[in-house]
C-alpha cells in the first residue's frame, strides 16, 4: 500500500511539473496586445516558467502582436513564427530559460527592455 501511494504522489508531482505548450491568439477586447491577459493565450492562461511559448501570424490583419508593457514576463520555450514577433517597453522584460536558436528567430522580438536568454543552445 505504501508503495502505491508513493507513486501516485510522485505521478501527481511530475503532472504538476509538466510542459505547457500555450499559443498566442491575442484581440481580446479592450486588452487585443496584452501579454498577461490570459484571454489572449490558447489554454486562457498566461504563460508562465513552465510554459512553451508559441507566436504564429495570428490576427495581424489587426496588429495584435503581444506587447509586455510593463512587468516581468518568463517562460520555458519561446516559438516566434510571426514577421511581427513580440514587442517589449521600456519598463517591461521578458526571461526565455530554454533558449533555442532554431526555434526562435530573436530578429522577431522588437525591446526597447529587457530580453535575457537562458540555457542558450547554439545550431
Amino acid at each position: 500500500m505504501k508503495a502505491i501511494l508513493i507513486t501516485l504522489f510522485l505521478f501527481k508531482l511530475s503532472i504538476g511539473f509538466s510542459q505547457i505548450e500555450s499559443r498566442w491568439i491575442g484581440g481580446s477586447p479592450g486588452r487585443e496586445q496584452d501579454w498577461f491577459w490570459h484571454k489572449n493565450w490558447s489554454n486562457n492562461r498566461v504563460p508562465d516558467e513552465f510554459t512553451d511559448v508559441r507566436i504564429d501570424d495570428v490576427n495581424l490583419a489587426m496588429n495584435y502582436i503581444p506587447k509586455i508593457k510593463n512587468g516581468h514576463a518568463i517562460v520555458s520555450r519561446l516559438l516566434v513564427k510571426s514577421i511581427n514577433g513580440i514587442l517589449i517597453d521600456k519598463q517591461a522584460s521578458l526571461t526565455v530559460l530554454n533558449y533555442d536558436t532554431e526555434r526562435t528567430d530573436a530578429m522577431h522580438i522588437d525591446t526597447k527592455g529587457l530580453i535575457v536568454f537562458e540555457n542558450y543552445v547554439p545550431r
